[in-house]
């Protein structure tokens, strides 16, 4: 029971915090991750000046298991500091063989498929503001 209330402390903190950060980042400085037209994958590319934080949830909710970060924060990447299941990255570069692909709209997200050598890993869904098609 100590495990579960600890894992629920966790995560709505986490939560907090990803809502209070997304809410500072000044639209002109934000860095959308890329969704190709030509095979649904999703790519997102580190910029110095400017910041990103996508989370991957378990399911279409903010509240849900929180599966994958990108971020462009040190203190949220290195080492999983949130001992993410499917890792904490800086960019899509860094995820070795694994690969996003776009599957379609959810609401106000995104659903993707985490692959790793065309093998379904899992699903995620992410906050749609965060992507653009190109």
């Amino acid at each position: 029971m100590k495990y579960w209330l600890t894992l629920l402390s966790f995560l709505l903190s986490f939560h907090a915090y990803a809502q209070e950060l997304a809410g500072r980042i000044p639209p002109e400085l934000l860095q959308k991750a890329s969704i190709s037209k030509m095979d649904s994958l999703i790519t997102l590319k580190a910029n110095s000046k400017k910041e990103h934080r996508l989370v991957g949830y378990e399911s279409p909710n903010i509240k849900s298991t929180p599966l994958m970060l990108f971020s462009i924060f040190t203190a949220e990447v290195e080492g999983n500091p949130q001992h993410l299941a499917f890792g904490a990255y800086y960019e899509t570069a860094g995820m070795g063989r694994m690969e996003l692909k776009y599957l379609g709209n959810d609401g106000p997200f995104i659903k993707a498929a985490l692959t790793m050598h065309n093998n379904l890993l899992t699903e995620m869904y992410f906050e749609s503001t965060y992507f653009e098609f190109e």
